[in-house]
């Protein structure tokens, strides 16, 4: 590793925004994306694409040749697979080599063997949605009945692993503060004639202005040198990460001044992003979600569908309204106040005015709540939503309600004993009959 020369810089063509979508699709990413590869190939077939394989050792790097974001370079390919093999095998007694190739349902089930024995290295989240799922998925489109079902089903996850709400106030206590934790409550209780004190929107603000500082936004960087790393694609992660923190990935980042890889897992539950302060918006969001359900605030979390998402919080005193909370920003939405009317960010500061804001809520029973709110992240003076957009967004939640409720029945009527269902490839139902609790969760999955 001495003497081998170091990474050229990727392109990267998503710029500062696809870095926020790397944040949503690394902890939640898509596993199941309907959509072609190749142009004028429908969604629903699994057709081949075309592969980029390097080889070292027992262990490959897999890239979708031409697909942006992927690396279509060879001696590229080569290199970050010897940097990420030699990090987690040991010294390669050989070289790399590469090859091109038709990537086939066969060549698919073989990578995916090497993946679940931690031997695959690939390239990017395009490739690892092929991987998984023999498809490709289709950047920006109005989300899908499986991108819906994802959203549903990530709200209505509370696997046995998962903290408690009594573990989360004694976390804020302690690292936030006694008083700061009161003060929370008593805003949260308080809706008969409030103090300014007492506001919630107040005592959320500046909580999340301090969750913002102890948990800064991950870039990537070294956390030795506290350089820039460069992304080398994700690799399985530990069996310990996947079973405590239910991570599905582990981005493997290089970084060239310490001339040493390092993994960034993605994890699912709150613990592992308490102890590690790291995250990006797919884990922060879903922090704070479970943040505001601890401190007794009805909360749902909210997806835009293109690499990010967020939280509201219902606020009863003063407003009673859905405010919009993003843990990533510390932004808390007060009407009253311009400095902290933060709904339009996306679209006045970010310059991504979105088309398609879903909320989910989950309620009781395996059930969970769909609202579009797009109207609330839009300006009143942005040109309407496409027709066609909002037609297929709604066709989306329909569909994707009824089979959750199909599986909800399917669920009801298994085995007596606590038991996962297989819902679709990589998300299972938790039955926990002794509690009298069914709950809903994801294992291996990305999103």
């Amino acid at each position: 590793m001495a003497n081998r020369r170091r990474l050229p810089r990727r392109r990267r063509p998503w710029g500062l925004w696809g870095l926020w979508g790397l944040g949503l699709l690394g902890a939640f990413g898509p596993l199941d994306i309907a959509g072609p590869c190749l142009s004028g190939v429908e969604p629903t077939r699994l057709e081949p694409v075309s592969l980029l394989v390097a080889v070292a050792g027992k262990s490959k790097a897999l890239s979708l040749a031409g697909e942006p974001g992927c690396p279509d370079d060879a001696g590229e390919l080569q290199e970050a697979l010897e940097a990420w093999a030699t990090a987690s095998h040991g010294r390669l007694e050989k070289g790399s080599s590469s090859y091109r190739m038709l990537g086939i349902e066969v060549e698919r089930k073989k990578m995916n063997k090497l993946w679940e024995e931690g031997h695959l290295l690939v390239s990017c989240y395009d490739a690892f949605a092929w991987l998984r799922t023999g498809r490709c998925p289709v950047h920006g489109q109005p989300p899908s009945t499986e991108d819906v079902l994802r959203s549903m089903g990530r709200v209505l996850e509370r696997p046995p692993a998962e903290a408690s709400d009594d573990e989360l106030r004694a976390w804020i206590g302690r690292e936030y503060g006694e008083d700061g934790l009161k003060r929370l409550l008593a805003s949260q209780e308080s809706l008969e004639s409030p103090t300014e004190s007492a506001s919630p929107l107040v005592e959320l603000k500046e909580f999340f202005t301090w969750f913002r500082r102890n948990f800064p936004y991950y870039h990537g960087h070294c956390e030795r040198c506290m350089r820039v790393t460069h992304f080398l694609g994700v690799a399985r992660p530990s069996d310990d990460e996947r079973q405590e923190g239910g991570a599905g990935v582990s981005e493997v980042n290089f970084c060239e001044g310490c001339n040493v890889s390092s993994l960034f897992p993605r994890f699912r539950r709150v613990r592992p992003v308490l102890d590690t302060h790291r995250g990006r918006c797919g884990e922060y969001s879903w922090l704070a979600l479970r943040f505001l359900e601890a401190l007794g605030f009805p909360a749902r979390w909210v997806d835009n569908h293109a690499g990010h998402a967020w939280v509201e919080a219902w606020v009863e005193n003063r407003c009673g309204r859905w405010v919009h909370i993003d843990p990533c920003e510390a932004a808390v939405d007060d009407a009253r106040s311009k400095h902290m009317d933060e709904p339009l960010l996306y679209a006045e500061q970010w310059g991504r005015c979105p088309l398609h804001v879903l909320a989910y809520q989950a309620t009781a029973e395996l059930a969970v709540s769909v609202e579009d709110v797009t109207s609330t992240y839009r300006p009143a003076d942005a040109e309407a939503v496409p027709e066609e957009i909002s037609q297929k967004v709604t066709e989306a939640v329909a569909e994707a309600r009824m089979k959750l409720e199909e599986k909800r029945r399917a669920a009801s009527k298994s085995s007596k004993k606590c038991d996962r269902v297989s819902v679709w490839p990589g998300q299972v139902w938790w039955l926990e009959p002794a509690q009298g609790v069914k709950t809903f969760g994801q294992e291996g999955a990305v999103r």
